[in-house]
């Protein structure tokens, strides 16, 4: 059975996002497939998924195994810095950046090479 959840992290204080994302994992235990859109979880957050699927101008540049996300952009020479929120290092990797038209290009550079 699929549950799909249309939930607004937004409005909830860290730890409440952290219990409903606890909760929805229980589910996941008990056979249920969960799945939900999350744009800048915690790190303990993050902790609880179990495959993540990162997307970037539409396009997927990981898809799989939460453990084994970090190991796959690392061999892409974009290793995460100590004491870093994995998931926020994952969503800057797939960010555009639009300050200036240089670091813009670099940015979309990074994207295509991690397609």
């Amino acid at each position: 059975m699929l549950l799909n959840l249309g939930l607004t992290f937004a409005s909830l204080d860290a730890y409440s996002a952290y219990q409903v994302v606890q909760t929805l994992k229980r589910l996941a235990e008990h056979g249920r497939t969960v799945t939900i859109s999350i744009h800048t979880p915690r790190s303990e957050v993050a902790a609880l998924f179990d495959n993540v699927v990162l997307i970037s101008a539409g396009t997927a540049l990981y898809s799989g195994p939460s453990a084994a996300s970090l190991p796959h952009f690392a061999r892409f020479g974009h290793v995460m810095p100590p004491f870093s929120n994995p998931a926020e290092f994952m969503i800057d990797l797939s960010a555009t950046d639009n300050q200036d038209s240089e670091l813009e290009r670099l940015s979309l550079a990074r994207t295509k090479h991690l397609r």
